[in-house]
C-alpha cells in the first residue's frame, strides 16, 4: 500500500463526502486505532457514511485500489475485529444511528448500524418492548458490532444472542454491492441462511447497513436474587439445581 495510491483514494473521498466525513490528522484518527483489547494501530484514513450509497462508493473505490478497509462500531469488542491492523481505511458507522421504525404489533424494529444498544433499549421502553441481547458494554456497543460479534451476555440463559433476534441485514459486499438478506418473517427457507453467515463474521465478509430485528414484550416485573458460596464448584451446583428446579432465570453470572 503506497502513499500515492491512499493519497489518491483520500482525494477521490473528498470529492463526494462532507469534510466532517474524512479524518485525516493523526489526533483524529487516533480516537479510531484502537478497540477494548487497548491494543492500537493506526490507520491512514477514517471515513463516516451517513448513508449505505456512500458505504458502497468507498467499498467500491477501495476494492478497485486494493486498500484495506476496516468497519467499525463502537469499538467495545475484545476479538479485535475493529482494529485496522494493516492501517488503511476505518470506515466507522457510527454516524449512521437512526432508529428507522418500531414495529409494536409484529415486534419488530428496523436500524440502522451505528444505533447504541443502550439508546435502544430506552426507545424500546416507550412501548413496553425490550430487546434481549445485553452486551456488558451496552453503554457504548453499537447494533452494528453487536451484530458482527453476535454479543451476547447474561440474559443468553434465557434468551439467547444476537443471531437469534435478527430477521434480515442490508449490507455492503466489498466490491460495492449492495444486498439485502432474510427479511421480515420469522421463518423463511427460501435459499440459503446468508443472515446467520453474516452475524457473527465480524466485519469480514461485508459492512451491514441495516438491521431488522425481533423485539420481545418487556417482562411485567424482575427481582434478583443473591447467593453467597464458598467456591466456584457450589456455584455450578447451584446452577444446576435451579434448571433442575424447572426455573429458568432470564439472567445468570
Amino acid at each position: 500500500m503506497g502513499d500515492g495510491k491512499i493519497k489518491e483514494f483520500i482525494g477521490e473521498m473528498q470529492s463526494f463526502l462532507k469534510e466532517e466525513q474524512v479524518i485525516t490528522d493523526r489526533e483524529g484518527m487516533s480516537h479510531f486505532c484502537y478497540d477494548a483489547t487497548e491494543i492500537r494501530f493506526m490507520p491512514n484514513v477514517v471515513l463516516l457514511p451517513y448513508t449505505a450509497e456512500e458505504v458502497s462508493c468507498i467499498m467500491k473505490i477501495a476494492y478497485e485500489m486494493d486498500l484495506p478497509i476496516t468497519p467499525q462500531g463502537g469499538r467495545t469488542g475484545l476479538s479485535g475485529g475493529a482494529l485496522p491492523v494493516k492501517g488503511g481505511i476505518v470506515l466507522s458507522l457510527l454516524k449512521m444511528n437512526r432508529i428507522l421504525e418500531i414495529d409494536r404489533k409484529n415486534l419488530q424494529i428496523v436500524v440502522e448500524p451505528g444505533v447504541i444498544a443502550a439508546d435502544l433499549q430506552e426507545a424500546l421502553k416507550g412501548h413496553n418492548l425490550f430487546f434481549p441481547p445485553d452486551p456488558s458494554s451496552t453503554v457504548e456497543s453499537t447494533l452494528g458490532g453487536n451484530v458482527a460479534e453476535n454479543a451476547g451476555y447474561t440474559r443468553a440463559v434465557k434468551y439467547g444472542v444476537t443471531r437469534d433476534y435478527v430477521l434480515g441485514l442490508e449490507a455492503v459486499l466489498p466490491d460495492g454491492e449492495i444486498i439485502n438478506v432474510g427479511g421480515r418473517t420469522v421463518k423463511n427457507v427460501t435459499g440459503y441462511d446468508l443472515v446467520s453467515l453474516l452475524v457473527g463474521s465480524e466485519g469480514t465478509l461485508a459492512v451491514v447497513t441495516k438491521i431488522i430485528c425481533k423485539v420481545l414484550p418487556k417482562p411485567a416485573f424482575r427481582r434478583t436474587c443473591i447467593s453467597y458460596l464458598d467456591d466456584l464448584g457450589s456455584a455450578a451446583d447451584l446452577v444446576v439445581a435451579i434448571f433442575e428446579g424447572g426455573i429458568l432465570p432470564s439472567a445468570i453470572e
